[in-house]
């Protein structure tokens, strides 16, 4: 009896882009996924980094939805997780004024 191995597919590139509207975040390679999360529903942000993060200087932000889900933007340069996380904050709290 033969085997047939099946690779795991990896994700290979990792898009985001945030706006004062909504956060997208697009990942994949061979199979690609794509999430838009509106303002509205981000509930929290956080940016975490463990010692093999902190020791290359990069972070990963999380982002909490209304709906309990969370995504993660993964090892991204320390100053620009801090950015990208007071930037997402500043625009959820106009979202909520609105």
């Amino acid at each position: 009896m033969s085997a047939f191995l099946y690779p795991r597919p990896r994700w290979r590139y990792l898009v985001y882009e945030v706006t004062e509207k909504e956060l997208f975040i697009g990942k994949g390679f061979f199979f690609t996924k794509e999430t838009f999360i509106p303002m509205s529903r981000i509930q929290h942000v956080q940016s975490k980094q463990g010692p093999l993060l902190r020791s290359c200087q990069l972070s990963n932000v999380e982002v909490f939805t209304a709906g309990g889900d969370s995504f993660v933007i993964p090892a991204i340069d320390q100053g620009e997780a801090e950015r990208l996380r007071k930037k997402i904050i500043e625009w959820v709290r106009v979202e909520e004024h609105e």
